[in-house]
């Protein structure tokens, strides 16, 4: 049994939706995506995030996916995985373990952070 004073996990999952008025690449989709993930994860620790578990998801399209994952606020995203050609909508779900913050903050600090870096019809 784990003491009370120690951290306990909080998990979250999060399924998002985006349809791009202009189509965007993989290189430029990467670039977002990992934007969007620092800033959730500056996000979490300024709520009193102490631990990332693990921060992993998939981007899903017609044409391929890509697979991500942030284990630390010092790292940067890692991808594997392959869209070729244009992207014109993605369907991504998130997997977040993290200590030290509610599941609700961490549902409100994303849909915050996923309207900022992703707003409506961006491209």
């Amino acid at each position: 049994m784990i003491p009370d004073d120690e951290l306990q996990p909080s998990v979250s999952v999060q399924k998002m939706d985006l349809v791009f008025e202009n189509p965007i690449r993989e290189d430029e989709l990467k670039i977002r995506t990992g934007r969007f993930l620092s800033g959730l994860t500056d996000a979490l620790k300024q709520a009193g995030c102490e631990l990332i578990g693990h921060i992993k998801g998939a981007i899903a399209t017609d044409e391929g996916y890509l697979v991500f994952s942030v284990t630390s606020f010092e790292e940067g995203v890692r991808f594997k995985g392959e869209i070729p050609g244009d992207i014109y909508k993605i369907n991504s779900t998130m997997n977040i373990i993290v200590y030290g913050i509610e599941p609700d903050a961490i549902g409100k600090l994303f849909q915050r952070e996923w309207e900022r870096h992703w707003p409506a019809g961006s491209s």
